[in-house]
């Protein structure tokens, strides 16, 4: 009796994986002519593979509409055959690297057999080209690798013909290649994704369902070579009262050189040259009372550049590394505080003069990703409340220098350590170790993550750490987790207010969901059902929030319309917090309880509409929020889409700060209600290029409001309200449109422009009186890649 005991208990627990089917790739010495075209002898005497089970919405069926999959390799690379039969192909344009609204068949290859890395490469109907680089952390990275692929269309199917050369993959320089393989379908118009071998949603992990592919020998790389030249000229310019903004203003040009060495199948070196890319963000300004710890300039991409996507399951995996192509400083240059309300911003842009980036990856599975940048002189001006500049700050060329180092194990497991140091100036350093896990039992059932960061910057240290305990595969998952606060030991930069509280509390959270993917009711094909528990406290300050509970209910039924329900409620009430900069305003609002519905139609349709609605009330105030938001996506034609969404958010007795940062200790209470629309067209000719125009507006009005003095002592004191303009309005639209031309299959052409213009109101509290502003920011910019590689 307790044998059975212990297996019901088992059952419940646990989901077992499908046994993994093999796929014997066949070595030719002929190669097939890329057209899309499947009448060749070549594929005659190829073995074929048609047996597909649905995994989405409803597993562990057989698909309505069969798949017919052959493969083979050369020398240079591997060919892979497919016929989608379908009564009725979605053949919807799409831009590079987009799924669209369309059918797609993709391959995945997990070429180091670890059940975590794989490269996917994803063809739709319409013939548009997706690749990935998946990780047990990620779900998908794009890294524009060539390859190539044909299309062609049929009255009861559709056929694909692909070329993956060996140069767009990594993997192991060993004799014998043990690759993972899968072989996925969307069919729009069934709406079923179905895989070669079993996928079943209940299984956290995608490449840990990979089947096997055999026979494939002796594959050897030659060396990869790749280039690209990358231009822009961009322009971009804001004014408020047709008077610019402080370093708003900026025209741009710039030129680069990437570059790429293959130095073998696992192994690669990338350098990259810009003479005038800039990498900080122009709209953040910093408050030196701040107890922000980190200040991240962030590089503006107008397009993304090809190479950034290689080994990119490290950097996603480490919790202090950005994986774009530039990686950004993750400090700025600050000084000493000068007096309470100085604000730091850059004065000149920090130029980027090149970048090294080595990447590999050894038999027994251990990554490395070495990456050295070096930036030009930054200026940094220091104003007071009143922008008066009090001086100047100049910085030598930084240089960040980042290190990961990572080890994967077999059973989904791996553990990485990672280094970034940035050298901003003389005696101004800052340096950041993250030490990152992800532990699984032999079964893949149950997962214990950890991450431990620490940085130093000047004499100033801050630390966090995070832990959890799931059980992460099966129709029953649960888990619990903790978030520490971050410690900060506060040196030089020790903020002078005396009202400031740690905005980082303590965070632990426990979840359990019950999911279903074939349940036995004629109403629904899946479903699931949660319930979360969340706790925050700080000891430094009240209560944050005690408990939260949150439910959740969300599922597909029989006619494809997705539904989701969501409740929380917080029975002991949360300390609510209003940041204002160099002061945080607290305040105990009790119960809160909340509530959103969301609901999307058939996704198999042309038109698409789909709506969400939710409400927040907080009982013993008159505090209470209403959102409602609507979208409905119209597919006209296969190379026209429209889009168009609208939502409007009411906000009852909510706090903001006076407009202008000179009376940031003056608070206004008001009833706000916001008004948003937006439309899109989508023109998708062909699959080489496509058009995009938008057009966008926002209202927002504020009445009933009531005007607040922040005392020193932290406490709020009521003011009449002697303003002009107790009813306070802004509008603000924008529209634009970008042009995209992909003239090879790795190169690229774009020229876009945005414009918008509004009125706001905006306070002067020395003149006592409100005052109506325009507002305005304008941009445009041309781009243009042109890449060298080959298949």
């Amino acid at each position: 009796m307790n044998k059975l005991y212990l297996f019901l208990l088992c059952a419940l627990f646990t989901t077992s994986l499908s046994a993994q089917r093999n796929y014997l790739i066949t070595n030719v010495n002929d190669k097939p002519q890329v057209d899309g075209i499947l009448d060749e002898a070549f594929w005659d005497s190829i073995p074929a593979t048609d047996s597909f089970t649905t995994s989405l919405p409803a597993y562990g069926r057989v698909p309505q509409n069969a798949t017919i999959v052959k493969m083979a390799y050369t020398t240079n690379g591997i060919y892979v055959a497919v016929t989608c039969f379908t009564p009725k192909t979605r053949k919807d344009g799409s831009k590079r690297d987009e799924l669209g609204t369309g059918d797609y068949f993709s391959v995945g290859l997990d070429t180091w057999d670890d059940d975590q890395n794989a490269f996917v490469f994803t063809v739709t109907a319409a013939g548009q080209r997706i690749d990935q680089r998946l990780s047990s952390t990620t779900g998908g990275q794009g890294f524009d690798t060539p390859w190539n692929v044909k299309t062609n269309k049929y009255t009861n199917k559709w056929t694909a013909e692909v070329y993956i050369p060996f140069i767009a993959l990594r993997f192991p320089v060993n004799a014998e290649q043990n690759w993972g393989l899968q072989f996925t379908r969307f069919d729009r118009t069934t709406g079923e994704l179905s895989t070669w071998n079993p996928q079943n949603p209940l299984i956290k992990d995608i490449v840990l369902q990979y089947g096997k592919l055999e026979g494939l020998g002796i594959v050897r790389q030659k060396i990869r070579l790749g280039a690209s030249l990358f231009t822009d000229v961009q322009n971009e310019e804001g004014f408020v009262e047709r008077e610019r903004y402080l370093y708003a203003d900026s025209t741009l040009e710039q030129a680069s050189i990437d570059g790429r060495l293959g130095i073998n199948s696992a192994t690669t070196l990338d350098f990259s040259i810009y003479p005038d890319s800039i990498y900080y963000d122009k709209y953040n300004t910093l408050t030196a009372n701040s107890l922000d710890d980190i200040y991240v300039p962030n590089f503006k991409d107008l397009v993304p550049r090809p190479f950034i996507g290689e080994e990119s399951g490290i950097w996603d995996k480490s919790s202090i590394f950005e994986h774009r192509l530039v990686l950004v400083p993750e400090m700025a240059a600050r000084k000493i505080v000068i007096n309470p309300g100085a604000i730091v911003y850059p004065s000149k842009l920090g130029e980027l003069m090149n970048r090294v980036q080595f990447t590999t990856r050894t038999k027994n599975n251990i990554g490395v990703i070495v990456s050295n940048a070096i930036y030009e002189k930054n200026i940094y001006k220091i104003r007071d409340a009143s922008f008066n500049t009090l001086r100047k700050e100049k910085s030598t060329h930084a240089n960040v220098n980042q290190i990961a180092v990572e080890k994967c194990f077999r059973n989904n497991s791996w553990v990485q350590v990672s280094n970034i140091f940035h050298h901003v100036t003389k005696g101004f350093n800052s340096n950041k170790t993250a030490i990152s896990t992800q532990l699984r039992n032999k079964t893949n059932q149950f997962e214990l993550r950890s991450d431990l960061k620490i940085q130093t910057q000047a004499r100033r240290a801050v630390a966090e750490g995070m832990l959890s305990l799931s059980k992460i595969n099966g129709a029953l998952v649960y888990g619990v987790g903790y978030q520490s606060p971050k410690k900060t030991h506060l040196g030089p930069l020790m903020p002078l207010g005396a009202l400031l509280y740690p905005r980082n509390p303590h965070l632990l959270s426990a979840f359990v969901e019950k999911r279903n993917y074939s349940p036995k009711q004629k109403y629904w094909q899946n479903k699931s059902k949660s319930i979360a528990l969340n706790s925050s406290w700080n000891s430094k300050m009240p209560v944050y929030n005690p408990l939260e509970i949150k439910s959740i209910f969300s599922g597909i039924d029989k006619k494809f319309r997705q539904l989701s329900l969501m409740v929380f409620i917080s029975p002991l009430g949360i300390n609510n917090s209003f940041d204002l900069g160099d002061v945080v305003i607290n305040n105990k609002l009790k119960c809160p309880v909340g509530t959103s519905a969301s609901i999307t139609t058939d996704y198999r349709k042309r038109i698409v509409l789909s709506s969400n609605i939710s409400s927040t009330l907080y009982p013993g105030t008159r505090r209470t929020g209403h959102t409602i938001d609507i979208m409905t996506s119209i597919v006209a034609t296969r190379k026209l889409i429209l889009e168009c969404s609208g939502g409007a958010d009411y906000q009852n007795n909510a706090p903001a700060p006076i407009t202008f940062l000179p009376s940031q200790r003056h608070l206004d209470i008001s009833n706000q209600l916001r008004y948003q629309g937006r439309f899109n067209v989508r023109i998708l000719p062909k699959r080489s290029y496509n058009i995009n125009l938008f057009c966008s507006s926002e209202i927002t009005d504020f009445h009933n409001r009531s005007l607040f003095k922040i005392t020193e002592n932290s406490t709020l004191e009521p003011q009449d309200y002697s303003f002009t303009f107790p009813h306070k309005k802004s509008k603000f639209i924008t529209f634009g449109g970008e042009y995209n031309w992909y003239f090879t299959r790795m190169s690229y052409f774009t020229v876009g422009i945005y414009a918008g213009e509004g009125f706001s109101n905006f306070a002067s509290l020395s003149s006592n009186n409100e005052k109506i502003g325009d507002t305005g920011r304008h941009k445009y910019y041309i781009a243009m890649l042109c890449n060298l590689n080959r298949t």
